[in-house]
C-alpha cells in the first residue's frame, strides 16, 4: 500500500521493535490496509493497540475514505506510547486511543461498525467477537491475526465464526494467519456489499497470485 513518506517514516522504525511489542508481520499489515482501503470503512474498532503499528495502518486508510478510527489497549503506558506514534504519523485525528478492559470498553461503546480488527489476548477472541456482532453495520469486515500461530487458542474462536451464518469467512496463510471474513445480514445497501464483496476478492487475488 502507498503511504505518506511521514507515515512510512513511522512505521518502518516500529517494525524494527515489533517482537517486542507482537506487532503485525508487515506481510499482514499489508493486507490489513489493502483490506482497509479497498472496503472504505467509515468507523473501524481495533482490540489491541500495542504500540499503534496497525492502528496507523488502518487510521491512513480510513483518512482517505473520511472514517475514523477506535483502538483499544489494556495497558495504559503501551496506550501512551501508541498515542505519541500515532501523533507522529499525523494521525491523531483519526485514530482515538482507549485504554482499559477491551471487553468493558466494546460493552460501552455505540455501534455501528463496518470493520474490525483482533490482535489481544487470544483466549478472549470470542467475547470480543460477541460484543461487536451486534453492533456490526450490514455489511462488515472482520479481520483476526493469529490464527495459525495459535491454532489451540484460538479453536473456539475459528468454531464460534463457522457457526455464524452471518459471516462468511477464510483464513489468509499470511504471517501468523489472518481470518478474513464478511458479516452480512438482508437487507443491506447494495454499493455498500458490493464494496466489502471486493475488497474480500481483491485481497484474495492480490494473496493467490503468483510472485513477479
Amino acid at each position: 500500500m502507498t503511504v505518506s513518506p511521514r507515515v512510512r517514516e513511522v512505521l518502518s522504525r516500529l517494525e524494527e521493535t515489533r517482537w517486542k511489542y507482537y506487532n503485525l508481520h508487515p506481510a499482514s499489515g499489508e493486507v490489513l490496509a489493502l483490506l482497509a482501503r479497498v472496503s472504505r470503512p467509515q468507523r473501524v474498532i481495533e482490540v489491541g493497540t500495542s504500540n499503534g503499528y496497525s492502528a496507523i495502518l488502518l487510521g491512513e486508510a480510513a483518512r482517505e475514505s473520511g472514517g475514523q478510527v477506535v483502538t483499544i489497549e489494556r495497558n495504559s503506558h503501551v496506550a501512551a506510547e501508541a498515542q505519541r506514534n500515532i501523533a507522529e504519523a499525523g494521525l491523531q485525528d483519526v485514530v482515538t486511543v482507549l485504554s482499559g478492559s477491551a471487553y468493558k470498553v466494546l460493552r460501552d461503546l455505540p455501534g455501528p461498525w463496518d470493520f474490525a480488527f483482533l490482535d489481544a489476548t487470544k483466549q478472549e477472541y470470542v467475547g470480543y467477537l460477541d460484543r461487536i456482532l451486534p453492533k456490526f453495520a450490514s455489511p462488515a469486515l472482520l479481520v483476526a491475526d493469529n490464527l495459525l500461530s495459535h491454532e489451540e487458542e484460538l479453536a473456539e474462536f475459528r468454531e464460534r465464526v463457522a457457526a455464524e451464518p452471518r459471516l462468511d469467512a477464510t483464513i489468509l496463510p499470511i504471517g501468523t494467519g489472518l481470518l478474513v471474513g464478511v458479516y452480512d445480514q438482508p437487507p443491506s445497501e447494495p454499493a455498500h456489499a458490493e464494496r466489502a464483496a471486493v475488497a474480500l476478492n481483491e485481497v484474495l487475488a492480490a494473496v493467490q497470485a503468483p510472485a513477479r
